[in-house]
């Protein structure tokens, strides 16, 4: 057993080596939310693309009945 151990420190994480403040690193619950939060993102803005493809698509639509109408009413005239 190493001195540490006998004197009743754990040497188990989190351990911290003497003189050093903080030691940082990225726990598995962060990494989990960090993933969470990047695939909410990814999924946000492919539901915006999707919005704004359906949106340019209906006035595109909308753009072609109302020349169809017209082209309609001139041959009408």
């Amino acid at each position: 057993m190493e001195g540490r151990e006998l004197a009743g420190e754990s040497m188990t994480p989190p351990y911290t080596p003497p003189g050093v403040r903080h030691m940082r690193s990225t726990t598995a619950s962060t990494t989990s939310r960090r993933s969470r939060t990047v695939k909410d993102s990814v999924k946000a803005l492919r539901e915006r693309y999707r919005r704004e493809e359906t949106e340019q698509r209906h006035q595109e639509e909308l753009k072609d009945l109302c020349q169809r109408l017209a082209r309609e009413k001139a041959h009408q005239a």
